[in-house]
């Protein structure tokens, strides 16, 4: 054996050496752990539930399938809120849209347009 292979050997070996003692003292070393060695979840902190409203009371009787609620359907309006609403009605006829926008806005009005004219029942007014 030369030289150079005898200096490779003991290189070899003092870091095959070197590597065996890392790893044992790794295996040795302990990590301490939080809450006496037990991992655990944290508790979900407790909230509230929003309330909800309830809902108005009915002020009329249940419509049956039959019951007629429009002879004729003269108008459509369309708004952005409930709140929107004229309690005293409306005098407007066709398809009106107030404060709100539809897509594709010739297609919709050819399609709701095709409800004028007709009668409005309670099982019509649920499809």
């Amino acid at each position: 054996m030369n030289r150079s292979e005898i200096n490779k050997a003991v290189c070899t070996g003092l870091a095959v050496a070197w590597l065996s003692a890392s790893c044992l003292w790794g295996q040795s070393v302990q990590v301490p752990l939080p809450d006496n060695g037990h991992i655990a979840p944290k508790p979900v902190p407790q909230q509230e539930a929003p309330t909800v409203p309830a809902p108005p009371p009915a002020s009329h009787a249940v419509l049956g399938d039959n019951d007629v609620l429009v002879d004729k359907l003269k108008a459509l309006v369309f708004l952005p809120t409930p709140d929107s609403v004229d309690k005293a009605g409306t005098s407007a006829t066709g398809i009106v849209l107030k404060g709100v926008t539809v897509p594709a806005e010739p297609g919709f009005r050819k399609l709701a347009s095709s409800y004028l004219g007709q009668r409005v029942t309670g099982k019509s007014s649920m499809t």
